[in-house]
């Protein structure tokens, strides 16, 4: 027999025994020559190193794999070849690799392939690994699964992903076609992204060699989002991965992508390209989950933390989330029970023992027929009904929401209520503790009954509101809470006097359900009339309860006076029936009111003193973080912005501690800290915050609803302040339809966001527009607030910046006057809110040829902004830039430059150097050099002034005056060619045409500018 026939025989028969049937290619070597290997194209028959190639397995953009025969060891193998046209040259990535492989080779895990060795062969590096067979995860998916099952099969992979982790190895590649459920039962995690991200982090740095029609880098939006793309697979990659890092938390990312996936038969963000993917990541745009998933919300709580965009805001690491996917709240409140089952049968309990504890066990049971006519068929049926009725386009989405919602709340209420029912029977807690603790859960049952009623009949406010009252619900853990428990004021003794405490405090249940509705009016009217019936009683206690329920909605209500006088009440009698917890709230809720609504910050201290004690003993989540976000509020009244930051950033992370990443009350924190770095001038900061509380409220409520419609205006003004007017004008015109669908017009929010419309059309230019939205503003917010509000104070300075503009300085002197009293007598006379209006009326008074008085104005309001900001904040620019206008109007042209040189500076450093503000420093420079008769420096000002101009979309006249500077300039220039005097004819001539087309300057300004070129053209 030929050498070659024999081979193919045993050949035949190896493969035979082994499960496989490839073809011996006719002339097979038993050994591929060195170098002339290719990895795409091994015959089967051929050896690599020691292993018999069996057959083609698969290849990717790195690598191949075959179906391999270990004869040493006698067991097949998958053998993976990188290629080598990828390693040729990086001896430093190929090393890099080896090392990585043996560290795997040495990982020992069930989940996870195992690898047995590592060389090169050939110029190749190869991988020999655990042969498995089975099917993918992803191929597994295909097919029908529970959650469970899903859950189940993904702990398993995650388990050997951590497994790496803690060997420090890094995936880099994982999604389900890198995930094997073997034939023998258990699941495996492949194909670690050995040869992808190290030896691209080396292709893809910047080569000298390379040409400059050569680039070094693909760009990650030109990827595909097949599997075996460039880095890793876009698909399941975490943002920092597409700039080149990975690590363990982008392993977790991509996990949670998979299980996404698994658990709801969809990606959860958009793959309809990669840059739709990547806004997707950054914003945190969740595509919806289906409409009739049974995936519970803890669950889904849990997998979205995992896809944070930012690394820190996911898990800890994979065995923490791991945890968290097997703590299910259900099995949680059951392991009590079981465990004294389990004591039970191991100390030899009798047959009679079991008996009895299982019937114990059944007194316990049955629980679910409490929530019949509360939330069970028929009333969902009523709530989709009546969501369906309104038409609205996002009545599905919310009514999908609310009944994800109400499901959790229903099983979280039978579980807590069957465990207390447990610690009972079992002896762990007392009869009087027992009744505590189903009082507690029976008032919850009524809260859910009164809101699902009101979902029943949902009309468009109820629908919009939804979401927030149903996440708003009484949280169920206080009815664990024995301190808490024992501190309730027991029932009054008397029958009939306990018959009508109850059915008052049902009526109350019903106005706060009301109250979570939106449905103000309502519920305030029943609450008033559980007030009068409370008081006639004389039963202190329910009267402690009916004041709180009537002053929160008489606040919503804009009903201040009355809001106050309720709260004081319900603050003395709780206070002295040791209700601590209605005191903390009352006096918590009063230095907001008095401290904020009604701006009076030495009272709102002064209450603030009797909270904070409250708070600490009542030490709930609720009391700490209310009371630091009370003190931010009442910091940034007075000015002192650092300490509201550091306020907020304590309240932040109690709140990321204490709840899941979505949670609608981390929304509201990071709103409040936007607006302090808002306020402090570092608006990326403030956008961050922002756009991580829309994405959460988005999430929760649905994107017409008036929180998101808040997030959105804070939006805009973070847009504005970075002169991104389009981007700006689009926040606020989607915030200001649905805040005037919700309120009505004249609700403060409502006037805010027309503030902020007002404000970005007077930077385009357009003046009438602005002052129509800047005197709605003033309208609604005067309704609102009252005429004497400090908040009415940037509405009154901007009306009076058009009227300055439009030349009418009485009208404008009268505005900014109305604001500075009113912020004065509201904040006292060294607020640095009062920079505004004095910086205004230094101009009125500049205008009017009162210097004097204008560097007065200037002058004071520097000062105030200095001491509460220091001296590089970006408030301090304009009194600097009118502080130069005032010294150049002077004559005093070196004082002038040095005002405007500190401008920029403070300008360019918050805002960098293209911003379009900076042209009023700029050009002030160029100003100053011109009257210190050094021309020729002053032209660089101004030509930088006239290309940040045409850029920006701002007033056609701020854009023809820069013009005719930078005209003068060139033209008086001692050493411009000729060529220099023609640029200065024509940059005046489209001057004069832009200001007689603008019709918004005096024909005075046409005219000089005309004068000018009858003397200069010739």
């Amino acid at each position: 027999m030929s050498q070659a026939i024999q081979l193919e025989t045993e050949f035949a028969q190896l493969c035979d025994r082994l499960g496989f049937s490839p073809t011996l290619a006719t002339g097979a070597s038993e050994t591929a020559p060195p170098g002339a290997m290719h990895a795409d194209d091994i015959e089967p028959g051929s050896r690599v190193d020691r292993y018999l190639v069996l057959r083609k397995l698969g290849a990717g953009a790195m690598g191949v794999v075959y179906a391999a025969y270990d004869p040493k060891l006698d067991r097949k193998i998958a053998l993976k070849l990188l290629r080598a046209d990828v390693l040729v040259g990086l001896e430093i990535a190929r090393k890099r690799l080896e090392r990585e492989a043996q560290a795997l080779a040495k990982l020992a895990h069930p989940n996870v392939v195992s690898v047995y060795d590592v060389d090169v062969h050939a110029q190749h590096l190869f991988v020999a690994m655990e042969f498995v067979e089975g099917e993918t995860l992803g191929t597994w998916l295909r097919q029908p699964r529970t959650w469970p099952e899903v859950l189940e099969t993904f702990d398993a992979a995650g388990r050997g992903l951590a497994a790496a982790h803690a060997a420090g190895l890094v995936h880099r590649d994982f999604k389900p076609e890198n995930v094997m459920l073997g034939d023998d039962g258990r699941v495996r995690v492949m194909d670690f992204g050995l040869a992808r991200q190290q030896v691209l982090a080396e292709i893809e740095r910047p080569n000298s060699s390379a040409g400059p029609s050569e680039p070094s880098r693909v760009p990650a939006t030109s990827m595909t989002l097949a599997s075996g793309a460039v880095v890793g697979t876009p698909a399941y990659m975490a943002l920092e991965q597409f700039e080149g890092r990975a690590d363990a938390l982008s392993d977790q990312f991509a996990f949670c992508v998979a299980l996404y996936e698994g658990l709801y038969g969809r990606r959860p963000f958009t793959n309809e390209s990669v840059a739709r993917l990547l806004y997707a990541l950054a914003s945190e745009t969740l595509q919806p989950t289906p409409k009739d998933t049974k995936v519970p919300t803890w669950l889904h709580d849990v997998v979205v933390r995992g896809l944070a965009a930012e690394p820190r805001q996911r898990w800890p690491s994979m065995d923490a989330l791991l945890h968290a996917l097997s703590d299910d709240p259900r099995l949680r409140r059951r392991r009590l029970g079981s465990r004294v089952l389990l004591v039970g049968l191991v100390v030899g309990a009798t047959l009679s023992m079991v008996v009895a504890a299982n019937s114990r066990a059944r007194t316990c049971e049955g629980f679910e027929s409490r929530l019949a006519g509360v939330w069970d068929a028929e009333q969902r049926q009523r709530v989709n009904a009546a969501f369906e009725a309104t038409g609205l386009n996002y009545a599905t989405d919310s009514r999908r929401r609310v009944e994800q919602r109400l499901d959790d709340y229903a099983e979280q209420w039978l579980a807590g209520r069957r465990e207390a029912c447990e610690a009972t029977q079992q002896g762990e807690q007392s009869g009087e503790l027992l009744d505590l603790r189903m009082r507690c859960f029976d008032e919850r049952l009524e809260h859910m009954a009164a809101t699902v009623e009101l979902l029943a009949n949902a009309d468009a406010d109820v629908v919009r509101r939804g979401v927030e009252a149903v996440a708003s619900l009484p949280d169920l853990s206080r009815c664990t809470d024995i301190e808490a428990l024992q501190a309730t004021e027991p029932r009054p003794e008397e029958p009939e006097l306990a018959a009508r405490v109850d059915v008052l405090d049902e009526q109350l249940i019903a106005a706060e359900a009301l109250e979570r509705a939106g449905k103000y009016d309502r519920g305030h009217e029943l609450a008033t009339r559980v007030v009068v019936e409370a008081e006639a009683l004389g039963y202190e206690p329910l009267q402690v309860r009916a004041w709180l329920t009537q002053a929160s909605l008489a606040q919503l209500r804009g009903d201040h006076a009355g809001a106050e006088a309720s709260w004081k009440r319900a603050y003395a009698t709780a206070l002295g029936l040791k209700m601590l917890v209605e005191a903390e709230e009352a006096a918590r809720r009063l230095t907001h009111l008095v401290g904020h609504a009604l701006a009076q910050p030495e009272l709102g201290r002064a209450w603030l003193e009797h909270a904070t004690p409250l708070a600490r003993a009542v030490g709930s989540r609720e009391a700490k973080v209310g009371q630091l976000v009370l003190l931010s509020s009442i910091e940034v009244r007075e000015g002192n912005y650092e300490d509201a930051r550091m306020h907020l950033q304590r309240a932040l992370a109690i709140d990321e501690a204490a709840l899941a990443p979505n949670h609608p009350d981390l929304a509201r924190t990071l709103t409040e800290l936007g607006a302090v770095y808002y306020q402090e001038g570092d608006y990326e900061e403030a956008r961050e915050s922002y756009e991580r509380a829309l994405a959460i409220r988005e999430q929760a409520f649905g994107p017409e609803h008036p929180l998101v419609a808040s997030t959105l205006g804070n939006l805009g003004k973070v847009a504005e302040a970075r002169a991104k007017y389009d981007e700006a004008r689009a926040h606020d015109e989607r915030a200001l339809a649905s805040l005037e669908h919700a309120f009505g017009p004249n609700h403060a929010e409502v006037g805010a966001t027309l503030q902020s419309l007002g404000r970005v059309a007077t930077a385009e230019g357009k003046h009438e527009q602005a002052r129509q939205y800047h005197e709605r503003a003033l309208a609604s917010l005067e309704h609102a607030l009252g005429p004497e509000h400090p908040d009415l104070a940037t509405t009154l300075n901007s009306l009076g910046i058009l009227a300055d503009m439009q030349g009418d300085y009485e009208q404008a002197g009268a505005y900014f006057e109305r604001s500075l009293a009113i912020s004065e007598r509201a904040l006292g006379p060294d607020h640095p809110r009062l920079a505004s209006s004095l910086n205004n009326l230094g101009l009125v008074a500049r205008a009017l040829g009162d210097y004097v008085t204008a560097t007065a104005y200037f002058e004071r309001a520097l000062t105030l902004r200095e001491q509460a900001h220091g001296r590089d904040h970006p408030g301090l620019a304009y009194s600097l830039g009118n502080l130069g206008g005032v010294a150049q109007a002077l004559g005093d042209h070196a004082a002038a430059r040095a005002y405007y040189e500190r401008a920029l500076a403070i300008d360019e450093q918050a805002l960098g150097p293209d911003h379009p503000d900076l042209a009023y420093s700029l050009l002030g420079l160029g100003e100053a050099y011109l009257g210190l008769a050094e021309t020729q420096e002053a032209i660089p000002w101004f030509e930088r002034a006239l290309v940040l101009r045409t850029r920006a979309p701002g007033s056609a006249v701020d854009l023809a005056q820069t013009r005719f500077m930078l005209a003068r300039a060139l033209w008086d220039a001692p050493s411009r060619a000729g060529r220099d005097r023609a640029r200065a004819v024509a940059l005046a001539e489209l001057a004069a045409a832009a200001l007689a087309r603008a019709g918004e300057t005096s024909s005075k300004d046409v005219d000089v500018i005309r004068d000018w070129l009858a003397a200069h053209e010739n």
